[in-house]
């Protein structure tokens, strides 16, 4: 079963050390989920939250009958 990518935002590690995600279900809509995510460094945000740009099916129905959400933050070390 192939995954889900719905955002790969650049991030900037100077501008946080945490991230905080919020994701969001209104039945209404199906079986998307959309999401926002709001850095933070300290315990005090450095940003305004900041929607994800896609979305993707969970809660079963056509392929999917469970979910396991994901989220990977990393930095590239770039050695002189």
């Amino acid at each position: 079963m192939k995954p889900y990518i719905v955002d790969e935002p650049p991030l900037d590690p100077a501008s946080g050390d945490q991230i905080l995600l919020v994701l969001s279900h209104d039945e209404r809509n199906g079986d998307a989920v959309t999401g926002r995510y709001q850095l933070w460094r300290a315990g005090t945000p450095t940003s305004a939250p900041i929607p994800v740009r896609g979305t993707a099916p969970i809660f079963g129905g056509r392929e999917r009958n469970w979910t396991r959400a994901e989220f990977f933050a990393f930095e590239q070390i770039i050695k002189n």
